[in-house]
């Protein structure tokens, strides 16, 4: 065996003595609140930076709520500003009359004559012109046939009032004035289904606005008020 003296013992007793070994945990207790500090910094400013409130969506117009269950009504709520926008205004209701209108589409027209169609923008003007002028021709001939018919027939009607001339020849002059009639009157009804002539299409002081309705309808409608025409 080793035998330790006393110096030796004294030795190493100041070694490791707490003394000496002071200045080392004063060292290591030194460095350690750093860091700490050092850690705790980095969640502070994590927490400060993620900790900021969102701005608060803007109000929206129109709420709905369900009033019992999803599967039935829905009641909407609208803001005084969605009302004034969408022109809702909330009356007292009275006594009195009230009148409802109708737009519809329309087209202004040319009246025709008595019998007549009128004249709209989808029709030909050039060739109902032609329609026009010959109806204008057949009219004109039926009614010269038809005086020479007359004249013929008053010749033969004299004739036979002086006992000049035979009631057979009468009676033929009696029927060419009947067909001449008829065909003037035949040919005035054909010229006026082709409406008024072309040329005074622009010296017109009235025109009419045709508008669709349906025969349900007729019945509701005040023909006899006054109506707002107004272009597209």
């Amino acid at each position: 065996m080793h035998r330790v003296t006393p110096a030796a013992q004294l030795h190493i007793g100041k070694l490791y003595s707490s003394a000496n070994a002071a200045p080392i945990e004063a060292l290591y207790a030194a460095g350690m609140p750093n860091r700490f500090a050092l850690v705790a910094f980095v969640p502070a400013i994590l927490l400060t930076a993620c900790g900021s409130e969102p701005a608060s969506p803007p109000k929206a117009p129109v709420q709905s709520e369900a009033i019992a269950h999803e599967t039935e009504l829905v009641r909407l709520k609208l803001t005084p500003e969605a009302q004034k926008r969408l022109g809702i205004v909330i009356e007292r209701v009275g006594t009195g009359t009230a009148s409802a209108m109708r737009m519809t589409s329309g087209e202004i027209v040319i009246p025709a004559g008595v019998g007549g169609a009128p004249i709209n923008s989808a029709s030909n003007l050039q060739q109902l012109g032609l329609q026009q002028v010959a109806a204008d021709g057949e009219l004109a001939r039926a009614r010269a046939q038809l005086a020479l018919a007359r004249v013929a027939y008053d010749r033969a009607s004299a004739l036979v009032d002086e006992e000049a001339g035979s009631i057979r020849a009468r009676d033929e002059a009696t029927a060419a004035l009947g067909a001449a009639k008829a065909a003037a009157d035949a040919a005035a009804a054909q010229r006026r289904l082709l409406g008024p002539a072309v040329a005074s299409l622009s010296n017109q002081r009235y025109v009419w606005v045709r508008v669709p309705v349906f025969g349900s309808d007729l019945a509701g409608l005040q023909q006899g008020h006054s109506a707002l025409v107004s272009p597209l």
